[in-house]
């Protein structure tokens, strides 16, 4: 049975994978234009939905991963591309005391097997003193930044646009508030996993308490700045 699974899956040059669109399709897109200008195949898929959709379907040189904390986060992909190269996009390497040890890679997959994408070189560091080797350690900077420049830039739309789309009057100041506060929102479930994972209950008290009071702060914030009448207050919670 797998023998004929793997005759009915393509040979590909890349397979891509993103988990947030909002933090990482556009960059996807343009990466996955680039390369097929170069003659390089390039299929983009979302994680994890979209990736058992089409599991059998491929069978790629490399798959880029939107992140690799352990041999867990993809193991069924594991599984079926074992034979392919896989390079961590890392998109997430800002941390704090809440997260750090939860999105370190860690194991031997992680550390001896995959590549990573480093924005800079302090994460390359912590890279080196989890053991990873120099050698796939791959420090490039942020990829979004990028968009700021030409072309890319031009491709977005404009504030004019924009208010025409989501009816926002141009004339007034845009408040843009992107924010979770995730840890108010969590599960007691979720919390349980955490702490199994190595996060201690006690941080987590601080952090829940911490968002508790902070989300109610900035509710009462945002109920001012609304009624002043000349503003726009554009509420997203991250990462959309």
């Amino acid at each position: 049975a797998g023998s004929e699974r793997l005759i009915e899956m393509e040979e590909g040059d890349i397979v891509y994978l993103y988990e947030h669109a909002a933090r990482e399709l556009d960059v996807a897109c343009v990466v996955a234009a680039i390369l097929r200008q170069r003659g390089i195949s390039v299929e983009i898929l979302q994680w994890p939905t979209s990736f058992f959709q089409a599991i059998g379907k491929f069978r790629p040189k490399v798959v880029a991963l939107p992140f690799c904390y352990t041999e867990r986060s993809f193991l069924p992909l594991f599984q079926y591309w074992s034979n392919s190269i896989f390079f961590n996009m890392t998109w997430e390497q800002l941390f704090y005391g809440g997260n750090q040890l939860a999105k370190t890679p860690r194991g031997k997959f992680s550390v001896q097997h995959v590549i990573h994408h480093a924005w800079s070189e302090s994460y390359a560091e912590l890279l080196r003193a989890q053991g990873i080797p120099e050698g796939h350690i791959f420090t490039n900077g942020h990829p979004a930044y990028a968009l700021y420049d030409a072309p890319y830039r031009h491709y977005f739309l404009s504030r004019e646009d924009i208010a025409r789309r989501y009816e926002l009057d141009v004339a007034k100041k845009w408040i843009f508030f992107p924010e979770n506060y995730n840890w108010t929102f969590y599960t007691q479930a979720s919390i349980e996993r955490f702490i199994e994972a190595g996060q201690s209950a006690e941080d987590i008290e601080v952090m829940r308490q911490f968002c508790n009071l902070s989300l109610a702060e900035v509710l009462r914030w945002c109920r001012d700045v609304a009624g002043r009448g000349n503003v726009e207050l554009i509420i997203r919670p991250r990462p959309a």
